[in-house]
């Protein structure tokens, strides 16, 4: 099975290689995953404000369907 990551015959470098490009993976997918949930987190808190302005108004908040 050479597509096997787990085949114990593929060189040490290769494995290396693998690992090096694999934490890269993950580093670039955190880093993308938590400034997204920054973004998350900026669009709720301006969501709440909004709404807050509008219960202070008397004006309705709309319902909305997904």
């Amino acid at each position: 099975m050479p597509d096997c990551p787990f085949n114990l015959s593929s060189s040490p470098w290769d494995l290396e290689l693998d690992l090096i490009i694999l934490r890269e993976a993950e580093r670039e997918s955190l880093e993308i995953f938590y400034a997204m949930g920054e973004k998350l987190h900026f669009y709720l808190k301006r969501t709440q404000l909004l709404e807050t302005i509008l219960a202070a108004n008397g004006i309705p908040i709309p319902d909305y369907d997904d």
